[in-house]
């Protein structure tokens, strides 16, 4: 009865040790993913921030290059109706060339989103993986105690139990 006891004890032992580390390396993985989430949110609105920078100072330059334009313009032309097509020209041409350059902006930003997130997803793939493989070496850890322990027990019971009773009465010792 008392190797049985033993035996159960043991085990019951090495569950809970299992259990324990199960349980603290999930919550080390879940406060990493939440920090590696947070991270990945970062990285793109900065990449956003830099679009939004791109946009405005092709918009300064943009207003700047046309206020030159008709400055140079109003030079040139005396007749007003004649300045006043030139320049209508003149402003159509600067939108079209706006719209381009947001639009070459855009797809820029689009193609770097896309990138990042590729790269973020193959972290959170690794991660996952690494996760996996943490919880699998436990659960192969714990079976190859449980087996040891199993095999110690047959080759000798005594043995076994006097081992059991020694670590059971000094709990300080770590076997």
């Amino acid at each position: 009865m008392f190797f049985l006891y033993s035996s159960l004890s043991l085990s019951l032992s090495l569950s809970l040790s299992l259990f324990l580390s199960l349980c603290l390396s999930q919550q080390l993985y879940s406060a990493l993913e939440k920090v590696m989430r947070a991270s990945q949110n970062a990285q793109l609105l900065f990449l956003e921030g830099l679009h939004e920078q791109d946009v405005s100072s092709l918009q300064k330059k943009i207003e700047a290059q046309t206020k030159e334009d008709l400055m140079s313009l109003s030079k040139m032309y005396k007749d007003k109706n004649e300045l006043s097509r030139i320049k209508r020209e003149a402003q159509q041409k600067v939108i079209d060339q706006a719209v381009i350059e947001r639009q070459r902006l855009a797809s820029l930003l689009k193609k770097r989103k896309a990138e990042l997130e590729s790269k973020h997803e193959e972290i959170r793939l690794k991660f996952e993986e690494e996760k996996q493989k943490e919880m699998g070496d436990s659960n192969k850890e714990y079976e190859a105690k449980i087996e040891k322990l199993n095999k110690d027990f047959e080759a000798n019971p005594s043995s076994f139990v006097a081992t059991f009773i020694a670590s059971s009465s000094n709990p300080t010792t770590n076997n």
